[in-house]
């Protein structure tokens, strides 16, 4: 997305996984749930409302970084040579710059990041938590002996008839 991979040691990496991580966390609090089913609340009872405010002061924390970030990338922008989505973005939205109502414009870039940052961060950390849980709860059909590796079918590829020698495939067929 920015062009090279953060370093899983980078402090500013590891802040912005952790605030996506709390971002969810908050989000999924039962205060949260009760405002989002009645947004009145916020009218009556807006100083209760403690978690809407942690979850405001996260979303300007990471649109400054965002725009940290971009403004880095805009700073070294090369039309020539493209590092990822973002540079990809700027070079459209100077090519787009005279044109009214075109969707190129920083705000759009910001939110565009953040959302698939979040889905990029959650979706992975959903997965793996899935398999594991999957691998826990059957592991005759993930531990050695169970039949995919040692059956030859990983050294040749897994063709379409191989599926039902397959003991993974097998546990989940109806």
């Amino acid at each position: 997305m920015y062009g090279s991979r953060f370093d899983y040691a980078d402090p500013a990496f590891q802040q912005m996984v952790n605030r996506s991580k709390e971002f969810v966390r908050l989000a999924g609090s039962a205060e949260i749930l009760l405002y989002n089913m009645f947004p009145w609340l916020r009218w009556c009872c807006g100083r209760w409302l403690v978690k809407r405010t942690q979850i405001l002061e996260h979303t300007d924390n990471v649109i400054e970084e965002i725009k940290g970030l971009a403004q880095g990338l805009k700073d070294t922008l090369n039309p020539q040579d493209l590092r990822g989505f973002v540079d990809s973005f700027l070079v459209r939205q100077q090519r787009e710059s005279d044109q009214p109502g075109s969707y190129f414009h920083n705000n759009n870039l910001i939110i565009t990041v953040c959302n698939m940052f979040a889905a990029g961060t959650d979706t992975t950390g959903t997965t793996l938590r899935w398999g594991l849980l999957l691998m826990a709860k059957y592991p005759p059909h993930t531990g050695p002996g169970s039949g995919g590796a040692e059956s030859g079918h990983w050294g040749t590829g897994t063709q379409v008839e191989d599926r039902r020698d397959l003991p993974l495939h097998r546990c989940c067929d109806p």
